[in-house]
């Protein structure tokens, strides 16, 4: 009956495990024909808009061009109707969109195409603009921060720029202060001077020409989370200006979003066209030994949070055989103070749970339940702690810390777990050595 309880639960570990890696892949799966890059879900970011922002307001929304005369939202959709025709008549007929210097503020202008358009110096503080092409538009110096009213002191959000597409355009001095950019294409956009503070930047495609403002770009969301194009260039020279300017945490944040991605990728050949088994074990060795343990270095507290839960974990392994397996246990060796010539005594830990009755119930008394699962931290800090080389022996420090002086050792079972266990715990102290004081994953 033991025998079948240890193998249930070594199959439902196993089993656990599986699930956890498969649903998380199934994920990704669902994920990757919305993106090209892996790890971002645009499914929730899409339909959970704020109904507000879909219905117009009770008053007609007016816009004010470069001159200052009050404009309509008629005046603007035909504008923007000319400039289609003019992009897709290549410039014979229609007219170019020149929108520069225009403030249009609060608009709601989702899906519009402003390719090609002129938008320098322009106002688009507070504006909708999901899914919106400015592919080639000349936008220097345009703000599409925090609108304020001139009734409230408080700043509404940013433009909310959900999959806007800026491929190759001109964005120098731009303003996208507090600004949703989730999704957004950057790939090959001039970002001279451009400000990016409290901007939303997950999963947003970064692949600039030229580079923002490092100080202000510094202080973005989510720069973990970010994509890049074909290749990692563009975050490793960004990576490398963090670490020169002393923004250790986000040269940390640019690591993690190279080696992420990278590894999210390797998963392609596992769910998504032709198993690749060499694939997908790099992915789920990658994933268990270095991003579920550490982020790629960027979170080196998740190594001690682990290390922890690992020995915390391990006492309550050693507690459960000290009670119930017979075929395992702890053999102390005692040094014999009362026969100095004698050999040290010894003798097998058995626990003995003294018997109580409360309210008619028999169990366990606390004491000596204490008294086993004592026994159980100890041994579980001596294997953590199972660490030496030479003269450096923390276990044998530990043992220094006893009135006595003894050795413990485990057999069967225990011997095992315990072994495991010391290998892991060795794995995470080298890990949170490496990821506190260096850059092992540059």
């Amino acid at each position: 009956m033991r025998k079948l309880l240890k193998q249930s639960l070594a199959v439902s570990s196993v089993g656990l495990i599986c699930i956890g890696l498969v649903a998380k892949t199934a994920t990704w799966q669902r994920e990757l024909p919305l993106r090209g890059m892996p790890g971002c879900s645009q499914v929730s970011e899409l339909s959970n808009r704020d109904p507000e922002l879909e219905e117009p307001d009770q008053e007609p929304w007016i816009w004010t061009d470069r001159n200052g005369i009050t404009r309509s939202k008629q005046e603007l959709d035909t504008i923007l109707a000319q400039h289609a025709l003019w992009l897709q008549t290549d410039g014979d007929e229609g007219k170019q969109a020149n929108l520069s210097g225009a403030d249009l503020s609060l608009a709601h202008l989702d899906s519009a195409n402003f390719s090609r358009a002129i938008l320098t110096k322009s106002i688009l503080s507070g504006a909708t603009l999901r899914e919106t092409d400015f592919s080639d538009a000349q936008m220097e110096g345009v703000d599409l921060g925090p609108w304020v009213s001139r009734w409230s002191e408080d700043p509404s959000p940013g433009a909310d720029l959900v999959s806007a597409n800026f491929f190759r355009a001109n964005l120098a001095h731009a303003n996208f202060a507090n600004t949703n950019l989730r999704y957004t294409t950057f790939e090959d956009a001039q970002l001279d001077s451009a400000v990016f503070f409290s901007a939303d930047l997950r999963c947003s495609t970064f692949d600039p020409t030229t580079l923002p403002d490092i100080r202000q770009f510094a202080y973005a969301d989510n720069l973990e989370y970010i994509n890049f194009g074909d290749y990692p260039s563009v975050l490793v020279e960004l990576r490398n200006t963090f670490r020169q300017r002393g923004y250790r945490a986000q040269a940390r944040a640019m690591t993690y979003a190279i080696r992420h991605v990278e590894n999210e990728s390797l998963a392609r050949g596992c769910w998504y066209r032709s198993f690749d088994i060499r694939g997908c074990g790099a992915y789920a060795f990658n994933y268990l030994f270095f991003d579920a343990t550490s982020r790629y270095g960027m979170s080196p507290h998740r190594v001690l949070f682990s290390f922890i839960g690992i020995w915390f974990a391990g006492s309550v392994i050693y507690f459960l055989l000290l009670i119930y397996s017979q075929r395992s246990g702890l053999v102390l060796s005692v040094s014999n103070s009362r026969r100095p010539g004698a050999g040290p005594r010894r003798f097998r830990f058995r626990p003995t749970l003294t018997r109580v009755a409360t309210f008619g119930i028999v169990h366990p008394s606390l004491k000596s339940t204490w008294r086993v699962f004592r026994m159980a931290l100890w041994y579980s800090s001596l294997s953590a702690f199972n660490l030496g080389f030479r003269e450096f022996e923390m276990a044998r420090w530990l043992r220094m810390l006893t009135w006595k002086e003894y050795e413990i050792r485990p057999f069967g079972a225990m011997r095992t777990v315990s072994g495991i266990h010391a290998l892991t715990s060795f794995y995470l102290f080298v890990l949170w050595i490496l990821t506190a004081f260096g850059q092992p994953f540059d």
